[in-house]
């Protein structure tokens, strides 16, 4: 598209901790997902595979449609240990993170987006310490699987059942996990050194500004 230099800029999140903070929460093993809230992040499915766990509890929360919000709210209603909870305010999304035990955002690898995209949800976790879970074959799967910050699974139920399991059963991966997603967060994934990216690229363009 173009011959000029590109620089990419990450959406990461700024720093909240230099030292690893385990969840402090009192029910049991908990799997979070708060962000927008369509089809193609697998939210249903997430409902569907904790309503067959013990000791599990997920919450979702986030924005869609009236219509997204309305079929999600149906869908865990009947679910006893899911619980839907709306829209979170942007400045209560690091705090909940904080508190919960896993991160999730699978998504639909049969579009393009979400193959090739990062969500926002990759690096809330990492500032937070938190482990998390993606799907395989994707570019969010590829960094999780690169810098060892949490698991993927094929898109389908029975793999994310395994993945949260796995997860739910073994505090030390867990922990394991969070370590090394608030490592990678310190070195490379924080908003701190992606504004330094940022502003070396408005001086590139515009050096008698900087």
């Amino acid at each position: 598209m173009t011959d000029k230099p590109i620089s990419i800029v990450m959406n990461c999140k700024p720093l909240q901790s230099l030292e690893y903070q385990p969840p402090d929460n009192e029910a049991g093993f908990v799997i979070l997902y708060t962000g927008t809230l369509h089809q193609g992040r697998a939210i249903h499915m997430l409902v569907d595979a904790v309503g067959e766990l013990s000791d599990v509890r997920c919450i979702i929360g986030g924005i869609g449609t009236p219509e997204n919000v309305r079929a999600l709210e149906e869908k865990c209603d009947p679910v006893p240990n899911a619980d839907f909870i709306g829209r979170v305010p942007f400045d209560e999304v690091i705090p909940i993170t904080k508190r919960a035990d896993a991160v999730f955002l699978m998504v639909n690898p049969q579009a393009l987006n979400n193959r090739i995209g990062l969500g926002n949800k990759q690096f809330e976790a990492m500032v937070c310490g938190r482990p998390i879970i993606c799907t395989k074959g994707t570019y969010s799967g590829e960094l999780t699987e690169r810098e060892d910050v949490g698991l993927t699974a094929q898109y389908d139920k029975e793999a994310l059942k395994d993945a949260i399991i796995l997860l739910r059963d073994d505090l030390e991966l867990r922990e394991r996990l969070g370590r090394n997603a608030l490592r990678a967060a310190i070195t490379k994934y924080n908003w701190e050194k992606q504004e330094e990216k940022l502003i070396e690229l408005y001086r590139s363009v515009a050096p008698s500004l900087y």
